[in-house]
C-alpha cells in the first residue's frame, strides 16, 4: 500500500474514532482529536508523541468530568491496556493477533448492546414502576452475560497473555467470572470495576427467579442461594439497583474507548517512522 493511500485509511480511522468521542459527549478529546487529524492532513511537521500525550490527557479530563467512580474504574483499564503499550511496538503484532482471538466477545457485545438500547426504549415509555423494575433486573442479567463478562474476558485475556505465560481462549470459556475476578484482583487490579457485579449474587437471584418485588417498600427482594444455603439478601430501591447497573455498563464503555485510543496510538507509532 502506498503512502498515501496509508495516510487516507489512517485519517478516516481518526474521524471515525473522533466521531465515537463526540457522540459521548467526550469534547476534549474530539478537539485534540481533530487537532491531530489537520496536521496529519495537511502535512503540518508534529511531534506526535506530545499529540498523542495530549490526546491521553484530554480523554482522562473527559473521564473525569463524569464523575470519581468512571475515573477509578479507568485507572485500572488503563494499568491492563499500559501493560499491553508497555510491551513495544515490535510485540505489538501480538496484541493484534490476542484481539483478533477474542473478536467473539466483541460480537457479543455489540449484540447485547443493541438489545439494551432496544429495552432502554421500553422504559423511556410511560411503563408501571413496578414492572419497569423487573424489566430493569432482566437487562442487567442479560448486561452481565453478554456486555460485561465479555469484556472482563477480554481484559482477562489481554494481561494474562502479556504478564503471564499463554492461555487459550478455551480455558477462558470454562474459567467462572469469579475466579477472573480473583486473578485480575491477585495481580494487582483494583476490585472497583467489579462493584456493580456484586460477586455474581445478583445476576445469581434474578437468574434463579429469587426476587420480588416488596410494595409496601417499594423495593426489590434479591436472594441468592448455593446449594441451599443462603448467601446473600438485600433489598434495593430502582434507585439502587440502577446505580449497580450503571457501574456495569461504564466498563465495557471505557474498554472500548480505551481501545480506540490505542489505535490512535499505534497510528502515531506509524508516523514517527
Amino acid at each position: 500500500m502506498s503512502k498515501g493511500k496509508k495516510r487516507r485509511r489512517d485519517l478516516l480511522a481518526i474521524k471515525r474514532i473522533q466521531k465515537n468521542f463526540i457522540t459521548r459527549g467526550f469534547t476534549n478529546t474530539a478537539r485534540w482529536l481533530n487537532f491531530l487529524y489537520e496536521n496529519i492532513k495537511e502535512n503540518n511537521p508534529s511531534d506526535y508523541k506530545k499529540d498523542f500525550d495530549d490526546i491521553a490527557d484530554a480523554y482522562e479530563k473527559d473521564i473525569k468530568s463524569y464523575g470519581d467512580y468512571p475515573f477509578k474504574c479507568y485507572r485500572e483499564i488503563k494499568q491492563i491496556f499500559g501493560s499491553v503499550l508497555a510491551i513495544g511496538p515490535k510485540k505489538r503484532k501480538k496484541l493484534r493477533l490476542l484481539l483478533t482471538d477474542v473478536d467473539p466477545y466483541f460480537q457479543d457485545w455489540i449484540k447485547t448492546q443493541k438489545n439494551l438500547i432496544n429495552i432502554a426504549n421500553i422504559t423511556k415509555e410511560d411503563m408501571n414502576f413496578i414492572a419497569k423494575y423487573y424489566l430493569y433486573s432482566f437487562a442487567y442479567m442479560i448486561a452481565i452475560e453478554g456486555y460485561y463478562e465479555s469484556w472482563i474476558k477480554i481484559l482477562y485475556y489481554l494481561y494474562y497473555n502479556i504478564i503471564s505465560n499463554p492461555i487459550s481462549l478455551e480455558k477462558i470459556e470454562i474459567l467462572a467470572l469469579r475466579d477472573m475476578k480473583n486473578w485480575l484482583i491477585s495481580n494487582g487490579i483494583d476490585d472497583v470495576i467489579f462493584e456493580g457485579y456484586k460477586n455474581g449474587h445478583l445476576r445469581n437471584a434474578i437468574a434463579h427467579a429469587n426476587f420480588h418485588y416488596n410494595k409496601s417498600t417499594n423495593k426489590m427482594l434479591f436472594i441468592d442461594y448455593h446449594k441451599g444455603v443462603e448467601k446473600y439478601r438485600e433489598e434495593l430501591s430502582l434507585i439502587d439497583f440502577q446505580d449497580f447497573f450503571q457501574k456495569i455498563l461504564i466498563i465495557p464503555d471505557l474498554c472500548a474507548q480505551t481501545i480506540m485510543i490505542l489505535r490512535i496510538h499505534d497510528i502515531i507509532l506509524k508516523l514517527q517512522k
